[in-house]
């Protein structure tokens, strides 16, 4: 079975539109995704080129990427559903 590699690496636009849409100021952001506001300004400019590396650390910081922890899938079945108003 082949495996997909995600060969999209996050742009200067859409890293500013990211942090922009979720209200962060430069700072701000930085500090949550753990990289000095120097390096994300310089990102966000394109005087520097997001590795996959960091844009995975930008998105799991923001809770954006799942890890898969384990080898199964849940499945629920429901039988029987009662709801009850008053």
């Amino acid at each position: 079975m082949a495996s997909i590699v995600e060969t999209h690496i996050m742009t200067a636009k859409e890293l500013k539109k990211l942090r922009k849409n979720l209200g962060y100021t430069l700072r701000d952001f930085a500090s949550k995704v753990g990289i000095a506001h120097s390096t994300i300004s310089q990102y966000e400019k394109g005087k520097r080129s997001i590795s996959f590396q960091t844009e995975n650390q930008i998105k799991q910081a923001l809770g954006l990427i799942l890890e898969k922890k384990y080898d199964f899938e849940l499945h629920i079945h429901l039988d029987f559903l009662r709801l009850t108003f008053f």
